[in-house]
């Protein structure tokens, strides 16, 4: 959007402060636990020692340090803030645009959370949307009139998913664009501007793991294959190498950048392979997550990378030629659509 002639400020949702009573029940269990008494002392003892929960807080300030270093004018709101604001608060900009990772889904349940995803805070007209995602295959009946009537208060509607365009269409009769994920509307030349090396020694030929869902026992035989070429370098669940979870934005691109191959079961871990041409497997599992990235993959005819628990990478190389032709024509379909929605 600053390519595109504006300035741009960046609203990052602020959860709600926990209830009194719920933070007072926190503090009394936390004293509990101190005090010695044995259930609570290991609820506690097992996250505070959860290998991953130790650098977690760690691996957040390096996400905050990339934050101020590139995302301009950010501030936060929780639901009830932006909701309580007035018009006159807004008036300032001229669109407020909501889209990506799974912000149309409905977390918690609440009807202030849908208000504030779906833009209720600003004027009709200056609502726009791109490529946002559900993150669900269907909407469970008691929202389903919610959501309608939300959607049609938009101009113009995309997707990030195939399946999102046809929940809409389903929902509201409207057709909407299926457009690229914000991240692949960059190039490699654009992310390799602020890609950083890690602390940690890398060898010169790598394989890479970023597998959210843990390491289960379908994975492994494919891991000890891969081992016998290639070092691993896993970013998530080697716990004995700690310092390779402390990976920030900056090293996660590094990394991608320079692998020789990707193992991942991660949405934009399978995005930023097929941004970046490099051999690949997705190991995803299927569940109502996982129309996601098999959305990705079937917009590239790239569904044959997803592993198939045989323990062999998927043979073939990746025709990334005919694949960055695809890639191209929706970047301009996906870019253009943004252009109209900003009238620029």
């Amino acid at each position: 959007m600053q390519s595109l002639g504006f300035n741009v400020s960046n609203l990052s949702y602020a959860p709600e402060r926990p209830k009194s009573l719920k933070f007072l029940k926190r503090i009394i269990k936390r004293v509990l636990a101190t005090l010695g008494n044995e259930k609570y002392s290991k609820q506690i003892y097992e996250y505070d020692h959860n290998e991953r929960n130790k650098f977690a807080w760690d691996r957040g300030q390096l996400a905050k340090l990339f934050d101020k270093r590139y995302i301009s004018n950010m501030f936060f709101m929780t639901q009830k803030q932006a909701l309580k604001k007035t018009s006159s608060y807004w008036n300032k900009y001229d669109y407020v645009v909501v889209g990506s990772d799974q912000v149309w889904h409905n977390w918690s349940e609440t009807m202030k959370e849908l208000e504030y995803f779906y833009l209720r805070f600003v004027d009709e007209n200056k609502r726009v949307n791109y490529a946002p995602s559900f993150g669900v295959l269907e909407i469970a009946p008691e929202f389903i009139e919610v959501n309608k009537k939300f959607l049609n208060c938009f101009k113009k509607l995309s997707c990030r998913e195939k399946d999102g365009c046809e929940l809409i269409k389903n929902l509201t009769g409207r057709e909407a664009l299926h457009v690229l994920d914000p991240s692949m509307l960059l190039t490699p030349e654009d992310y390799m501007k602020i890609a950083r090396k890690p602390n940690f020694e890398v060898p010169q030929h790598y394989a890479l793991s970023y597998v959210l869902g843990g390491i289960i026992d379908t994975h492994k035989s494919l891991l000890e294959n891969v081992q016998k070429n290639l070092p691993i370098i896993d970013i998530y669940n080697d716990f004995e190498n700690l310092e390779r979870y402390l990976t920030g934005p900056e090293e996660f691109v590094w990394l991608i950048a320079h692998a020789d191959l990707i193992l991942t079961d991660s949405f934009h871990g399978n995005a930023f392979s097929i941004n970046f041409k490099k051999n690949f497997v997705s190991l995803i599992c299927p569940n109502d997550k996982s129309h996601r990235i098999e959305s990705l993959l079937s917009s590239f005819c790239l569904s044959n990378r997803i592993y198939n628990n045989d323990g062999k990478i998927p043979e073939g190389e990746i025709d990334y030629d005919s694949v960055y032709e695809k890639l191209n024509a929706m970047r301009e379909i996906s870019l253009n659509y943004l252009k109209d929605c900003l009238n620029v």
